[in-house]
């Protein structure tokens, strides 16, 4: 069990972001790898950008676009290991 002084703790390894302010535009709120499993069960490194507006952009290198993945209400995000998460989203 997580304790508040636990440093695996959840609680410990949230932010504070700022309100979404519109008039600025999306800002990144954190940046960094990860590593994405595709349709093949294949893993590929990927550079990431999460923004305050809910959208995970991802990139092959740090300029090649692949995608994005938008985080809402609906998305569910479940830690299944010490370093991996995995993100249900519904495709709109």
């Amino acid at each position: 069990m997580s304790t508040k002084n636990d440093p695996t703790s959840i609680a410990n390894t949230r932010s504070s972001v700022a309100p979404f302010d519109p008039s600025q535009g999306p800002q990144c709120v954190f940046k960094g790898n990860l590593i994405k499993k595709n349709w093949y069960n294949s893993k590929q490194l990927r550079f990431f950008e999460l923004y305050n507006t809910g959208e995970l952009k991802y990139y092959k290198d740090m300029k090649d676009y692949k995608g994005s993945i938008t985080l809402d209400g609906t998305s569910k995000i479940f830690k299944v290991a010490k370093t991996t998460l995995e993100i249900f989203c519904i495709k709109k």
